[in-house]
């Protein structure tokens, strides 16, 4: 019956909301609220001097050292750091050599820009009031290079898997290119600024680290939209580069066995349509916090210049280099695994399309979709709305989609650990801790621009990206506190009425049996203590959204993602610093972004 029929729920806040309950969208907040030494100097100038070197040595030890780490501290204990390194540097002429490929890549990318067919689409409007504009013909760059290496390696023009040969010295030379490169952009958003996003704090430090500019582009008299260079270097270089560079390797092992193992082919197979998905959703990366948010400094720019191309492809770096074999089983289920993670992926972010195109008005798993509609002030102190997605994956927990990509992650990389070393698969645990840090950043983010809205989001999504698990790992910051919230949170259910919710057998043994009122053992108190209410929220099992009899607050869902809370529900630290009782400190630079109700990417 159409009465019975669910209705999209929408959280509005009232007409006279103070303005303070929402959040304020800074137009040029470029100066650091931390003027620590650590986060303005040290941090920034450690990483940039540190970087290469790591980025190099990986490389180097993977193809000149089997993947052995033993081999390469021996390396360093003979010759000293600075014999090492500079023995494992390549030479001027190679370099050359390798950069010959890198920059003739660079010029193909920027010819395919303007010149490939493609829709024209604006992206979302900045602090100072500018709407970038975008070609959107990444597909077409993707399949035109493709064809670009084969045509070439078959009329003779470069070997097929010349750039795992040059994998080394292109490298090095990138490395000293983006170093360059990255100066450029300081100096561009300090003289020659495309729009008014744009400063610097100062410190010269900090400013290349972290850019003066965000929406830097050059070219304007060539073409109408100019070239925009985060764009080229995050997409069209760093992405693009990334693929070729993992049919070179597959190119190569053919060259020399006859043949492409399993494992390599796995590997590159699923990281291929990782890659086509990626250009597919090309448009709704301009909206996320890489391009809205992060300014075109050494922090993205040498990121996707130099970490891309050598750090993302090790894994099949080390592959080629190490033939395994997997077996048809194992080899079948990690492709399997893997690409039905780049398609729950795909999925999160087409669902977050078809919401936006739409207005809000898309129908998500059959029903209409359910959003909250988020006020906040930008810096001209106009009040403007966004709209944060409530159904479907962005339902299940914030950030879900991390969670698919990092099982496709593993797929592409776990083949190299059937070698025994671990030299091939840094790159999974690395893609973890980005995605988490990225998640922690982006709610911050959220919070401050959003403001009241986003709590009202945070209470109908509590979990970040893993259902069940990382909500609860953010307790209190002292068990006493725990206890008395857990005290009054259980008198208040013992009055209350059940619902009708039924538990499961876990929740129900820990919350109601002898496991329960003997603290599960005397040994975890404090534990049973500290996530007791996520034990119980185990057991709800059937989401129902509670009748409205009048005029109020916004339905709120219940159920299977609901989770009684004891605490705030969106402290901007993690339980590591809560478990130190310190909260974390950010270097809060820049905060010109518009999420356009994505919560980085949750509307």
């Amino acid at each position: 019956m159409a009465s019975s029929a669910r209705q999209p729920v929408v959280a509005v806040a009232d007409a006279d909301d103070k303005t303070s309950k929402m959040g304020t969208w800074a137009k040029d907040n470029i100066k650091p609220k931390s003027s620590n030494m650590l986060m303005m100097y040290i941090g920034p100038l450690a990483i940039m001097v540190v970087l290469p070197v790591l980025n190099l040595s990986l490389v180097y030890t993977i193809l000149k050292l089997e993947g052995s780490g033993t081999k390469f501290l021996n390396k360093f204990r003979d010759e000293g750091v600075i014999g090492a390194i500079v023995s494992m540097h390549p030479s001027v002429s190679e370099m050359m050599h390798a950069m010959k490929y890198a920059l003739g890549f660079m010029a193909l990318q920027l010819v395919f820009m303007p010149l490939l067919p493609g829709k024209y689409y604006v992206g979302p409007v900045s602090p100072s009031g500018h709407r970038p504009t975008y070609k959107a013909n990444g597909v077409a760059a993707f399949l035109a290079t493709i064809v670009v290496w084969m045509v070439g390696s078959l009329l003779g023009l470069f070997k097929a898997g010349v750039l795992f040969e040059i994998a080394f010295p292109m490298c090095a030379g990138l490395n000293i290119f983006a170093i360059v490169f990255c100066l450029g952009l300081y100096l561009k958003g300090v003289y020659a600024p495309s729009t008014g996003d744009s400063g610097c704090t100062g410190n010269f430090v900090f400013d290349y680290w972290w850019g003066t500019e965000l929406y830097p582009r050059f070219g304007h008299w060539m073409w109408s939209i100019g070239w925009d260079i985060k764009q080229f270097t995050n997409c069209r270089f760093g992405m693009l580069i990334w693929g070729i560079m993992l049919l070179s390797y597959a190119a190569h092992q053919y060259e020399q066995l006859g043949y492409v193992t399993d494992a390599l082919l796995v590997s590159v197979f699923v990281q291929e349509v990782y890659i086509l998905k990626f250009f597919s959703w090309e448009m709704g990366y301009v909206n996320t916090m890489d391009i809205q948010h992060d300014r075109a400094g050494y922090y993205i720019c040498y990121g996707c210049l130099v970490f891309v191309p050598s750090f993302y492809t090790s894994h099949s770096l080390f592959l080629a280099a190490n033939p395994v074999t997997l077996g048809p089983i194992t080899a079948s289920a990690l492709a399997i695994s893997g690409v039905l993670g780049v398609w729950v992926n795909w999925d999160c972010d087409n669902q977050k399309v078809k919401f936006r195109e739409s207005g809000g008005k898309a129908t998500i798993w059959g029903s209409p979709a359910r959003m909250i509609r988020a006020k906040y002030i930008t810096s001209k102190g106009e009040a403007k709305e966004s709209l944060l997605l409530l159904s479907g994956w962005w339902g299940v927990s914030r950030h879900f989609h991390y969670v698919p990509e990092w099982m496709a992650a593993f797929s592409w990389t776990a083949p190299s650990l059937w070698t025994g070393t671990a030299a091939g698969f840094f790159y999974f645990p690395y893609l973890v801790w980005l995605l988490l840090d990225r998640a922690f950043r982006d709610e911050l983010r959220c919070k401050s621009k959003y403001g009241a809205s986003w709590a009202d989001y945070c209470k109908e999504v509590p979990y970040r990206i893993i259902p069940y698990v990382l909500e609860a790992l953010r307790g209190p910051p002292n068990l006493v506190d725990c206890r008395s919230a857990l005290l009054a949170r259980t008198h208040a259910r013992s009055s209350a009425p059940r619902c009708g919710r039924q538990k499961c057998g876990l929740a129900r043994a820990l919350t109601d049996g002898p496991g329960a009122r003997l603290g599960v053992s005397r040994g975890l108190v404090s534990f049973s203590r500290t996530y007791l209410p996520f034990a119980r929220a185990l057991g709800s099992q059937k989401p129902e959204v509670e009748a409205q009899s009048q005029p109020g607050p916004p339905a709120r869902v219940v159920g299977s993602l609901r989770r009684p809370r004891l605490w705030s529900p969106t402290p901007p630290h993690s339980s590591l610093h809560l478990a130190s009782g310190r909260r974390r400190r950010f270097v809060d630079a820049p905060s010109d972004f518009d999420l356009f109700g994505t919560a980085e990417d949750s509307a």
